[in-house]
């Protein structure tokens, strides 16, 4: 199934692989389980299936059938979460020596999955798969020696470890090894040594040193001088580069371009580029205006936790409203979404229960829009509920409403 000589094709794999394993063959029953544990194919992903042969391959001492049952019982997923069979498995694989073992108990001492955390614990499992050279419990020793608890804190050894895993490729390390160079913690202080490992963590597309590089290109500090890698970088953090571009700091102001980047930058789930991108497309600045396209970006924020494409859907929702109701950068007025006062009412609130004065200003306007076509006392008590938490933060309008709610003169806005 690794395509040696021949094209890719897990059918074959998998037939093949399930005569031998049928027979009781360890290693491709392993490796059977292997194609259904980690393909991202719909066809090909079935993790009963995995676990089936993994247990069959683990049962006859295969280490990394064993390994692999352990992380996936220790996994995110709840519906197989199982801590005491990951740790049976994982000490199976342990007993035969398997480093990636020791990293993920590491990990659940670490975390304190199914047990109570014990950072020691963590710390020892850590170091034993270290020394095997396994390249995540390095990068894990260099974070918990950098990051954990203050009687275990090392730098000098948490830039041993991250130096071991940086130069075997680990993103995460570079970045982390960069740091220590740049704060000079655990070794001297080498701004161009931290330049490097930054680039080179930032080449693999690790998201928080290319974010580094552009913020250490944009205070010019160290050795970042060059305009030309200024710009590189800035590329490399999508959402900032769509802000130079559209404030026309350093290059000419370049719509097309900054709406390239904010797309390239919410395909990759970034949510305040989701929420600028359905702005870009609701004025049509950088692309035509599709008030469509505005509201799928900004549901796609919103439903990420953004608090303003929350705060945007929430606008987008509402049947009417002057712009002095809303986010001044956007001048929303909802002329081409079908009403639908519920759905705003939904997404102010998500805003609002944030901390969004804004929303929760509209939210008590919703609400009292709402008086004469729903519960009364209910809408009346949650547009008071909601114009209080705004007129207790500052916010004028919502003071005003308020007293004029108290001194039945209100009227709509």
């Amino acid at each position: 199934h690794q395509g040696k000589g021949v094209l890719k094709d897990y059918e074959k794999a998998i037939y093949w692989y399930v005569k031998a394993a049928e027979q009781g063959h360890a290693k491709s029953q392993c490796n059977l389980a292997i194609i259904y544990h980690t393909k991202k194919r719909k066809t090909l992903k079935n993790l009963k299936k995995a676990i089936y042969w993994y247990e069959k391959a683990a049962e006859q001492g295969h280490v990394d059938a064993q390994n692999n049952l352990g992380i996936i019982y220790s996994s995110k997923k709840r519906s197989l979460r199982d801590y005491t069979k990951a740790l049976y498995w994982l000490k199976k694989a342990i007993d035969q020596g398997h480093a990636s073992a020791k990293n993920t108990l590491g990990t659940i001492y670490y975390y304190g999955k199914g047990t109570s955390k014990d950072y020691t614990k963590a710390l020892y499992w850590f170091e034993k798969a270290a020394e095997q050279g396994d390249v995540n419990a390095q990068y894990n020793l260099a974070n918990l020696y950098s990051s954990g608890k203050r009687d275990l804190r090392d730098y000098t050894k948490a830039f041993y470890s991250s130096k071991k895993a940086a130069e075997q490729g680990h993103a995460e390390a570079q970045n982390t090894l960069a740091t220590l160079y740049y704060t000079g913690k655990g070794t001297l202080k080498d701004s161009e040594k931290a330049f490097y490992w930054y680039q080179k963590a930032a080449k693999q597309g690790d998201a928080s040193a290319q974010k580094i590089l552009d913020n250490l290109h944009s205070e010019r500090k160290g050795v970042l001088e060059s305009t030309e890698k200024y710009l590189y970088w800035h590329e490399k953090s999508q959402n900032s580069l769509s802000s130079l571009y559209s404030e026309g700091n350093g290059t000419l102001k370049d719509l097309g371009k900054d709406f390239y980047w904010l797309e390239k930058a919410a395909k990759q789930r970034d949510s305040e580029a989701q929420n600028n991108l359905g702005a870009a497309y609701y004025r049509g600045e950088g692309t035509p205006k599709d008030i469509e396209k505005a509201f799928y970006w900004f549901k796609k924020a919103a439903k990420r936790g953004n608090v303003i494409a929350q705060y945007n859907l929430g606008n987008l929702y509402r049947e009417k409203a002057t712009s002095s109701n809303f986010n001044k950068r956007f001048y929303f007025y909802n002329r081409n979404v079908v009403k639908n006062l519920v759905k705003a009412l939904y997404w102010y609130k998500k805003a609002a229960k944030q901390g969004h004065i804004e929303a929760q200003y509209n939210l008590g306007l919703t609400y009292h829009y709402r008086l004469d076509k729903g519960n009364v006392f209910e809408d009346s008590l949650n547009a008071i509920i909601w114009y209080k938490r705004a007129a207790e933060r500052g916010h004028i309008e919502a003071q005003n409403n308020l007293e004029r709610f108290f001194n039945r003169n209100f009227r709509k806005h």
